[in-house]
């Protein structure tokens, strides 16, 4: 049987009578204010679960209550369940065809859909009279991304920016079509009309400074990073983007420096952070200091697998090659596609005398990356190491193959073909290297340092020297 309950002043109740009606599976009688505050009370708490059920039991008391379908629609859409939205906005849109409200739901669940010609036909009917145009802008730029529409979706985001230009997510999405069309230069040239027009917006500085990173021109992103900061002194993602650009131009102590502010400034601990700073105190030779922050990086999220070869790299610098191997074994185990975690394990076994597990990984490395040309000449040494200069030779050759304009890998060549007593052979290689890179023709001596007294040999040398 079915009891009535009318309570429009205290919402706590209404929460604890509609727990009750769960546990009991009773169907009480609740008006649609307390249905109002219920809802609103599970959203705000991420309970999208009991949300819909208090929609869907609110339904069966009030089935003409236009705004509860509503609150059911935008339920199921935070839950993802865009096909029963659709279903039941499209109820709602049979009373009130044009409400903007409504339409603008029903075309949120048809991006989920992939239905992007039908939402961006929605959103280009309510834009004229929207009052946040600039999320209708943005809304309209995902439905042109997805038609791969990218002109499009550039222009609607040109309109959504200037709208709002402090909106990092906009401008996301705008470099993000830039880039799929190959242009991020002229993206880069939009910013500067931004700036031009709002030279205090650190959000356009910073952005420009990300877009900068993109085409390694770190000297130009760190100024832009700077602006930003200068606007806002507590920026803490443009103090930490400057960090990293500096890490990449080797200034390991001004990055450190950045880097510190961010930590001084974020409320929380950054795994990525604590991360940044121990590469930049382990490039500083500050290895105690470097350990204790991969450390610190490592307890907040044990998967970086950067912080695993870094505390690797540390042991490997203190010749502990069984420690090194243990946290480099970690780092390839996160990550497999990433060469240098097998080039590091190849090194480091053949530091221990085992060669066939080191010309293992550097097989496994060289899959990944066959350019590596220090990868080629490592792993051909360990064979000329064994006495196997033939062996160590044709890796030389397959190298030369994949490299042909590396002039190390020419050098090397001639290194093992005089070991083999192959002179003329040895001394087309040379040529061909002292081509390529004169300069590098001191390798020779480092691997071979009695080549100095082969007169012949550096008479080709003298050859190829320029006054």
């Amino acid at each position: 049987m079915e009891t009535r309950f009318d309570d429009h002043n205290d919402s706590q109740e209404s929460v604890k009578r509609f727990e009750d009606m769960l546990r009991n599976n009773n169907n009480e009688y609740l008006d649609e204010n307390s249905y109002d505050y219920i809802i609103h009370h599970y959203l705000r708490q991420g309970k999208h679960d009991k949300a819909i059920k208090a929609c869907q039991l609110a339904l069966e008391h009030h089935p003409l209550s236009i705004e509860l379908k509503f609150f059911y629609a935008s339920t199921l859409l935070e839950a993802g369940d865009s096909k029963e939205v659709i279903r039941v906005i499209n109820e709602v849109l049979l009373l009130q065809p044009t409400d903007s409200e409504y339409l603008s739901i029903k075309a949120e669940a048809l991006l989920l859909e992939e239905e992007y010609f039908l939402a961006e036909e929605i959103y280009l009917n309510i834009l004229p009279l929207a009052e946040n145009k600039a999320h209708i802008y943005y809304q309209l730029s995902e439905a042109a991304q997805g038609q791969s529409l990218h002109e499009k979706a550039i222009n609607y985001l040109l309109n959504a920016l200037k709208l709002n230009p402090k909106n990092e997510e906009i401008m996301f999405e705008l470099y993000h079509s830039y880039e799929q069309l190959g242009r991020i230069d002229e993206c880069i040239k939009q910013l500067h009309k931004f700036i031009d027009e709002s030279p205090y917006s650190k959000h356009s500085w910073y952005n420009l400074g990300i877009l900068l990173d993109k085409l390694n021109r770190f000297e130009e992103a760190i100024d832009a990073y700077e602006f930003a900061v200068a606007i806002d002194e507590n920026f803490s993602s443009a103090h930490y983007n400057m960090g990293v650009a500096l890490m990449s131009l080797q200034k390991h102590q001004d990055a450190l420096t950045s880097l510190g502010y961010a930590e001084e400034i974020e409320s929380e601990n950054d795994p990525l952070l604590f991360q940044s700073i121990a590469h930049c105190y382990f490039e500083l030779d500050e290895d105690k200091q470097a350990l204790n922050y991969y450390k610190k990086a490592l307890n907040l999220v044990d998967s970086l697998h950067e912080a695993w070869y870094g505390i690797g790299l540390i042991f490997e610098k203190k010749e502990k090659w069984i420690e090194a191997i243990h946290f480099f074994k970690k780092a390839h185990q996160l990550d497999h596609t990433i060469p240098k975690y097998l080039r590091a394990l190849a090194h480091t076994e053949f530091q221990l005398g085992n060669y066939y597990a080191s010309t293992e990984y550097f097989n496994k490395a060289l899959a990944l990356d066959p350019k590596e040309v220090h990868s080629w000449l490592c792993y051909s040494y360990i064979f000329y190491e064994q006495d196997d200069t033939d062996k160590a030779f044709n890796i030389i050759l397959d190298a030369i193959e994949e490299l042909p304009e590396e002039a190390e890998l020419h050098y090397r060549a001639c290194c093992y073909l005089m070991k083999k007593g192959k002179l003329k052979e040895a001394f087309i290689y040379l040529e061909n290297a002292l081509i390529l890179n004169f300069e590098k023709h001191v390798m020779l001596f480092d691997f071979f340092p009695e080549l100095e007294t082969q007169k012949a040999l550096m008479r080709v040398i003298d050859e190829f020297r320029k006054d």
